[in-house]
This record gives C-alpha cells, sequence and structure tokens, in this order.
C-alpha cells in the first residue's frame, strides 16, 4: 500500500478551504428565510409610510377645499349684502343710473354708503376718472352745510361726516355710543347738536348731563330746542346728575328684563372727564357718579342697542379715558392743543396729530369698534339750532322753561364767520317768511325736488310721490310744504 503524504502547509491550506465552503452554504441556507423575513418588514414599513403620507394629502386637500369653499361663501354673502343693500336704496331714492350704469351712492361692505351730494352725472363721471387716474389731490371741504347733505343720508345710516370722497356713513348701530373729544372752541357742541337733532327726528326721548351749563357756550343751551323731549331737565348738580344716571339705569335694567318701550332714549354726557377723573374718592356721591358713568358707557357699548338706549358722551381731554375710547364705536376727535392730548384722542396716529396744527373748526378724525377699515379725516358740517319756545333766566335751576320765542345759535364761538350761507329759511327771497315758520324745506335736496316734479308731470298722485321719496308718515307735512313751493295742486293727491 502506498500512502502519499502531502505537505502539511498545502493540506492545511485544502481543510480551510472545505470548511469555508461548507460553513458559507450553510450560512447561506440558514440566511435565506432572514432575508424574506427582513424584506417583508421592510416592504410592510414602507407602505405605511405611503398609506400615512397620502391620508396626510387628502387631509391638506380637503382643509383647502373647505377654506376655498369658506371663502366663497363669504363672498356671496358680501355681494348679494352688496346688491340688496344697492337694490334697496335705489328703490327709495329712484336714481337712475349714468351710461356707464354707474350711481352717485357707492356701497362698500365695510365703510358703508358714500356718497356725492348734490353731483350731476357728469360730475360723477368726472369724480370717478379723477379715482380711475388714482388722483389723490382732491382736499376735505372746510365748510358744507348741515342742510345740504341730510337728505342724502341714507336711510339706516348715521352721518360720519364728509371726506374727501364725499358723505361718509356708517350703520346705525355706531350711534349707541359716541364720544366727542377735543379742546374749546373747536366744533364739539356743533358735532353733538346736528347729532341730537337726528335723535329728534328718529322720535327719541333724551336725558342729559350739562355740569357747566352757566356757560354761554354751554350744552344746555344748544339743546333748548328739544326741550320737550327731555325726560328729566339737563342735570348740572351733582345729585341730579346722579338722578339722571340712575334713571338711564334703571329703565335698561326694566328693558332688559322685557318691558314694553314706547321710544328711544339718548343720553347726552358733557364734561365727562371732570366727572370721571377730577374727584374726591372720600366723597360717597362722587365716586358713584363716577362708577356709574363707566358702568353707562360699558352698556351703550355693549348691550343696549337692541334696548334702543344710546349714549354721546363729551370731554375737552382724553388722558384717564382709556375706558371710554375703548367702548366706544364711533369717536370724533377735534383739535387739541396739547402733544401729549393729540397723541391719546388720534389713537397713537402721530401723521394725523401733526395735522391737526392746520385742522379748520369742525374737522375731525373717526374711528372706533365700528371703523374695521381704519380711521378717517373728515368735516362735520355746520348745524344752526332749530327755532325754540326758551326763556335765558334762572338756567340752573330749570334750564327748559317755557317763554318767549328766540333763535339759538349752536355755539357763537365755535361757528366761524364763514358759516353766513346757513339758514333757517329758504334761499328763495320771496318765499313768505310766515310759511317757512310753519314748515322749513331747506332739508329737502335738488335731486328729491326734481323726483318729485317729474313724478307730478307724469301724472303720479302725490301719495305715490311721497312713498317713492321717503317723505311719507311723520314727513308727509314737509312734502306738502315742498309741493307748495313746486306750485303743486292738492287735487292731485286724490
Amino acid at each position: 500500500m502506498t500512502i502519499i503524504i502531502l505537505p502539511l502547509g498545502a493540506v492545511g491550506i485544502l481543510a480551510l478551504a472545505i470548511l469555508f465552503l461548507m460553513g458559507r452554504h450553510v450560512y447561506q441556507i440558514r440566511r435565506i428565510p432572514l432575508q424574506e423575513q427582513e424584506r417583508e418588514q421592510l416592504a410592510l414599513e414602507h407602505a405605511q409610510q405611503m398609506e400615512v403620507e397620502r391620508l396626510e394629502l387628502i387631509r391638506e386637500r380637503q382643509a383647502h377645499d373647505l377654506q376655498l369653499a369658506g371663502q366663497r361663501h363669504t363672498l356671496e354673502l358680501r355681494m348679494e349684502w352688496e346688491r340688496h343693500q344697492l337694490d334697496k336704496h335705489l328703490a327709495l331714492t329712484r336714481i337712475s343710473a349714468d351710461q356707464k350704469g354707474h350711481y352717485p351712492y357707492m356701497v362698500h361692505p365695510e365703510q358703508g354708503y358714500q356718497a356725492l351730494p348734490n353731483v350731476n352725472m357728469r360730475q360723477l363721471a368726472a369724480a370717478r376718472q379723477d379715482e380711475d387716474t388714482e388722483d389723490t389731490g382732491r382736499a376735505i371741504p372746510s365748510l358744507v352745510r348741515y342742510e345740504d347733505v341730510k337728505a342724502s343720508i341714507p336711510q339706516g345710516h348715521a352721518l360720519v361726516g364728509i371726506s374727501e370722497r364725499g358723505l361718509e356713513t356708517r350703520e346705525d348701530s355706531i350711534r349707541a355710543l359716541v364720544w366727542v373729544v377735543g379742546g374749546s372752541g373747536v366744533g364739539k357742541t356743533n358735532s353733538v347738536s346736528l347729532r341730537v337733532d337726528d335723535d329728534y327726528e328718529r322720535g327719541h326721548r333724551f336725558l342729559g348731563i350739562d355740569p357747566h351749563a352757566f356757560k354761554s357756550d354751554s350744552l344746555t343751551n344748544a339743546l333748548r330746542g328739544y326741550a320737550s323731549r327731555f325726560l328729566l331737565p339737563l342735570a348740572q348738580r351733582l345729585e341730579d346728575i346722579n338722578q339722571v344716571l340712575d334713571t338711564f339705569l334703571i329703565e335698561f335694567e326694566r328693558r332688559k328684563a322685557g318691558g314694553a318701550w314706547q321710544y328711544p332714549i339718548t343720553l347726552v354726557v358733557d364734561e365727562v372727564g371732570s366727572m370721571v377723573s377730577d374727584i374726591d374718592k372720600e366723597e360717597p356721591l362722587e365716586s358713584d357718579v363716577s362708577r356709574k358713568l363707566k358702568t353707562v358707557a360699558r352698556i351703550c357699548g355693549q348691550e343696549s342697542r337692541g334696548f334702543q338706549m344710546v349714549g354721546i358722551f363729551i370731554s375737552q381731554d382724553a388722558a384717564g379715558l382709556s375706558w371710554l375710547r375703548k367702548r366706544a364705536l364711533m369717536v370724533l376727535a377735534h383739535q387739541v392743543m396739547m402733544w401729549s392730548e393729540r397723541i391719546l384722542v388720534c389713537n397713537n396716529n402721530t401723521t394725523i396729530a401733526r395735522e391737526m396744527d392746520t385742522w379748520p373748526i369742525g374737522r375731525t378724525l373717526a374711528y372706533g369698534m365700528a371703523f374695521s377699515s381704519g380711521p378717517i379725516v373728515v368735516q362735520q358740517p355746520i348745524f344752526r339750532s332749530r327755532i325754540v319756545e326758551a326763556n335765558i333766566p334762572n338756567l340752573a335751576d330749570n334750564p327748559f322753561t317755557p317763554g318767549r320765542t328766540i333763535v339759538n345759535a349752536v355755539n357763537s364761538v365755535e361757528t366761524p364767520s364763514q358759516a353766513a350761507p346757513l339758514r333757517l329759511v329758504n334761499d328763495t327771497e320771496s318765499e313768505g317768511l310766515d310759511a317757512q315758520k310753519e314748515k322749513d324745506t331747506s332739508s329737502v335736496g335738488n335731486d328729491v325736488r326734481g323726483i318729485i316734479v317729474r313724478m307730478h308731470r307724469a301724472g303720479d298722485s302725490l301719495k305715490k310721490i311721497s312713498d317713492t321719496v321717503g317723505l311719507n308718515g311723520r314727513k308727509y307735512p314737509l312734502f306738502m310744504a315742498v309741493c307748495n313751493e313746486l306750485g303743486m295742486k292738492k287735487e292731485k293727491e286724490a
């Protein structure tokens, strides 16, 4: 037998090679199931990740579609509201459009009605061309008569003032709480008086507070023409002021509890700053009046609109009245002298505060909770008081004692000498004074008179004409006075 003996090195290498190949084969056999499990696990995780991403995309698409649907719905509602308000207003005024379909009244969802008073269609087209060319050179008029713009205020809206764009109004809700602030002799009493006159024509009853009733240019003197509508005499003494505030608060609680009422109520408060800031806290009555004034302001600004109880607050300064500025739906800030006060009344608008140096009497910055589009600078129309029955003496005891007839200017200090065009009678000099005393028709503008004449020539009855121009109901005597001036006979009334 022959034995082949290989070198030890070669045998070892061969044995290692055989063992390596056998081990690798065994490892691969055992690794195959593990690789299959890993692949399945990776595939499962990948599928789960893809599903999560798909669901996330679906959620984002649904959120985007929902947002677009909400925006589309809001836009449709706003357009429908604009169309409804415009149709309603045009139905009342019967004002036709020009060839391009433009009207002299423009409706904006946030800014309300903007009217160009006493403007014909050619002037309107020129105004629109100015807007299209972005001509910002138009200035705010410094003298406007209230009687010239009164008839142009849309129904259901309240006056803000005259801006460079024309007549600025807002919805009636801004009347719930109005704060008129400014220095002496800048037109505050005028601004208050024309709004009191507006409330008077709406059938309001009044409560008033005037600690400075003894002054010749006091609020008491300016409001003499409305004596018959005051539930209590204007309060001057602290005890009477407290009684007026109690009357307002008790009546509000009664209405809030479900009690019926016959008329709206307007509370007019002058010198509110001195009654809240300059008080002796150890004096119980002064503290009570201060607390009740803040309560009334909160109620007017938040709750009383649904109960037809509104407030007009007046002050010469703004320091210490942040509680009032926060609640007011409309602030009418007139000119003040001190820079620190300007910053407050202008609500930290330094640009407008600097412009106050050149403001004419009656120029105001209007802002508040109802001005979502931002503050606007406007001119307040000049207002002349009504002819009233009043007696000058004994103002402190009873500011509204019946007596002889006087003509009372709003405020001789605040009314500029340039206001000569103001009138209590019609411009036509040939009209009899006695007829004007019976009914002042100067508030009826030329546009309304033109509609009356055209409808009368078309053969329409006076009743139909009065309904069309909105001079029906309690305004029908005014309508008949206008008809008499226009030479229209009464037989057409049937």
